[in-house]
């Protein structure tokens, strides 16, 4: 491959059997080997680790009832409305209201623990 030029790939053997280039990828041995592009190869790739691993599961945490999700809803509105407001009332009205939210949720996961 040449320096600076990512354009060109290199054919090179990787194992007995299998070279890879920019275009094909040769698999198997002799007569009964198959031609396959790039795009073939990391398709077959991913559906193969689709079926053997399968996606990664999000987990919710299970020990915070919906109460408390719900109150960190809450939070998270009001500290939104805090960068978007203009007026400086306003937005000490919302920073004292995100306090007192912010208090709140941290004594209802501390109870739940």
């Amino acid at each position: 491959m040449m320096c600076g030029d990512e354009s060109e790939v290199e054919v090179s053997t990787l194992t007995p059997g299998l070279l890879m280039s920019k275009q094909t990828t040769h698999i198997g041995f002799g007569m009964n080997e198959k031609v396959m592009t790039i795009d073939d190869f990391y398709q077959a790739m991913g559906d193969i680790a689709k079926e053997t691993l399968g996606y990664r599961e999000t987990k919710k945490i299970e020990w915070i009832t919906p109460e408390t999700w719900r109150a960190i809803k809450d939070r998270k509105k009001i500290k939104k409305k805090i960068p978007d407001t203009k007026s400086p009332r306003i937005k000490e009205r919302f920073c004292a209201q995100y306090k007192e939210k912010d208090i709140e949720v941290y004594k209802e996961v501390s109870m739940q623990r």
